[in-house]
């Protein structure tokens, strides 16, 4: 079966067993939408893989994920020693991008880097710490790969779509 989306030029062909058992399960206007919202989904995730596919980190941006990645570890030491001692109320509210914070909260945050001086100077940064750092400087990590598989794994059919199909979705 073959479906095609009069909108967006995006089209579908589907085996015609799987189409039977969606239009029995949706009706034909619930099938037909069903499978180009899929197929939209599936798409989307298929192009995602191949920029994943495709992403080579030069020597520059590996060496400024590291740097990211260590600094995100040491705000997460001393983000635990401010919540231990009482100022989780400020980590929040830095967090949120909301509200003024005292004065003193400097002077709070210079106290709490002298006290974890040692965990800071002997910081591991962790895998987690490095996908945050990829995450937060527009690169693809294992993450992405594992969910855009997961999303479009199942998917067999044949999805075509017209130059520039969903405009920049996810492109960079």
């Amino acid at each position: 079966m073959k479906i095609e989306s009069k909108r967006s030029g995006l089209m579908v062909v589907i085996p015609d067993s799987e189409y039977g058992v969606l239009l029995v399960k949706y009706g034909e206007h619930g099938a037909y939408e069903y499978v180009l919202n899929q197929a939209g989904r599936v798409l989307k995730h298929r192009l995602e893989l191949e920029k994943i596919r495709k992403q080579a980190l030069t020597d520059d941006q590996r060496q400024q994920i590291e740097s990211t990645a260590r600094a995100l570890a040491v705000k997460w030491i001393i983000d635990r020693y401010l919540c231990d001692n009482g100022y989780s109320i400020y980590v929040d509210k830095r967090n949120k991008g909301g509200g003024m914070l005292p004065e003193s909260f400097s002077r709070t945050v210079d106290r709490a880097r002298e006290s974890c001086a040692d965990e800071i100077e002997n910081v591991a940064v962790t895998d987690d710490d490095r996908n945050y750092a990829m995450t937060m400087l527009g690169f693809y990590t294992d993450e992405d790969r594992q969910w855009s598989e997961h999303v479009s794994g199942w998917c067999s059919w044949t999805i075509t779509a017209p130059e520039n199909w969903g405009g920049n979705i996810g492109i960079s």
